[in-house]
């Protein structure tokens, strides 16, 4: 990256004529509005190009060390390569290997949605409860029998009774730890480590329609929370 920031302003000096790197149709632009103005040489500009570079080079470091993180490889290795503008990624025992390179490729899309007041769906947590409740309950009776031979059905049946008694109780709320203020967009808190649970259970079709189609689900789990959006 260095030689071809280098070579990039021996270029544009050689081809310049009467205009600079501080013109407003380079780099004097709304972007860089804060850090470099009209008046500016081309001596004075090109330090802060390279730094700029440099600060996207770290953000992009910073994100793909957060994207590998969701992978789970012992030891992985991300290190940038001195001032060269390339990064080294090692994935050691990682089998998807065209996942990992879409997802390490993929482009971030920023989207912009209109979030709902809770007042709407206080309704939808109980809801939520009770739906997986039906759910876990006939998993686990499934579960119970088959793996009972036809002459324990009867037995089976009083164990997978009491098995549910015990264990699905309010798999939703299990993991409720606090809720919104009324009229705010935060209808449930939870602990970011149970993320992936929480996420299981809302990607259930019986649960997802709970909402309106044009209706869905953002977390925040650094600040433990879900919100609804339209």
């Amino acid at each position: 990256m260095k030689l071809i920031l280098e070579s990039f302003f021996i270029s544009f000096d050689e081809i310049k004529g009467d205009s600079s790197l501080a013109s407003p149709d380079i780099f004097a632009n709304r972007s860089l509005s804060d850090v470099v103005n009209f008046e500016m040489t081309d001596e004075e500009v090109k330090p802060i190009i390279k730094q700029k570079i440099d600060e996207s080079i770290v953000s992009a470091f910073e994100v793909l060390r957060k994207r590998i993180d969701k992978f789970g490889v012992t030891q992985p290795n991300i290190q940038r390569l001195g001032n060269s503008g390339r990064i080294l990624v090692e994935l050691p025992g990682a089998k998807d290997v065209a996942r990992v390179q879409n997802l390490l490729q993929s482009t971030a899309q920023l989207e912009f949605w209109v979030t709902e007041k809770n007042d709407s769906f206080l309704n939808f947590l109980s809801e939520a409860n009770e739906v997986l409740k039906e759910i876990l309950v006939e998993d686990e009776v499934e579960l119970i029998e088959n793996e009972t031979s036809k002459i324990d059905d009867l037995l089976a049946d009083v164990e997978a009774n009491d098995s549910i008694g015990s264990s699905v109780k309010n798999p939703f709320y299990d993991y409720l730890v606090g809720t919104g203020y009324q009229g705010g967009p935060v209808i449930a808190q939870f602990f970011a480590k149970d993320q992936k649970k929480i996420e299981e259970y809302l990607s259930m079709p019986q649960v997802r329609k709970l909402l309106p189609a044009d209706k869905r689900y953002t977390s925040f789990y650094l600040a433990n929370l879900m919100r609804i959006q339209k």
